[in-house]
């Protein structure tokens, strides 16, 4: 395998996966994504948690709207990205509600810059949610993910990986079940789940 042929494999990859979601997005995004949420917010994983890492989803990725508010009716805490000014970087914020949230780059709702957020650094210490629940052009049967290639989740999740003194994380990929692989090409620091949540199915893994 060349130096260069796994780059050019992730971004072939990202190109149908992404034309795969849209597809299926402007079709049966809304019952699709409704299937999904029933098998999250039935397993014990969510009805466990009480601190819980989501995102506000682009218009063509499966829906977490309703996963936030039914986050914020239990009760439970919840983080939500914010993108740092340094390439690569984000840190996690606790967010009360959709007031809480403004425009940011990438076309995506952010909390406010006022609110204080974890970083990295403080994964393990002062962050110590129960359950991430990260996004992904693709995700494989041994819980590989292809991300958007920035980089921002792998890192995360590499710092909350190597603090697991009391006990390993959650990682939910949430995806439609068009963007399911068998088998996707890795790198040796790209994240793997622990758990895949679809439109059809809810892997533990």
């Amino acid at each position: 395998m060349s130096a260069t042929s796994l780059p050019e494999r992730k971004k072939a990859l990202r190109a149908r996966l992404r034309q795969a979601r849209r597809d299926v997005a402007a079709t049966r995004g809304g019952e699709l994504a409704a299937r999904a949420h029933a098998h999250l917010l039935a397993s014990s994983l969510w009805r466990q948690a009480k601190g819980v890492v989501l995102y506000v989803s682009l218009p063509d990725e499966l829906d977490t709207a309703p996963l936030l508010d039914a986050a914020w009716q239990a009760g439970k805490t919840l983080y939500l990205p914010r993108v740092r000014q340094q390439y690569g970087l984000m840190d996690f914020v606790s967010v009360r509600g959709r007031e809480e949230l403004r425009p940011g780059p990438f076309q995506l709702l952010e909390p406010r810059d006022d609110l204080p957020g974890f970083g990295p650094e403080d994964a393990g210490t002062a962050f110590r949610p129960d359950v991430f629940i990260v996004p992904g052009l693709g995700f494989d049967r041994q819980g590989r993910r292809l991300g958007f290639g920035g980089g921002y989740y792998d890192r995360f999740l590499s710092a909350v990986r190597a603090r697991e003194d009391d006990g390993p994380r959650a990682f939910v990929g949430l995806c439609y079940h068009c963007q399911l692989q068998e088998e996707l090409p890795a790198e040796p620091w790209d994240e793997r789940m622990t758990h895949i949540c679809t439109d059809r199915e809810w892997l533990c893994l």
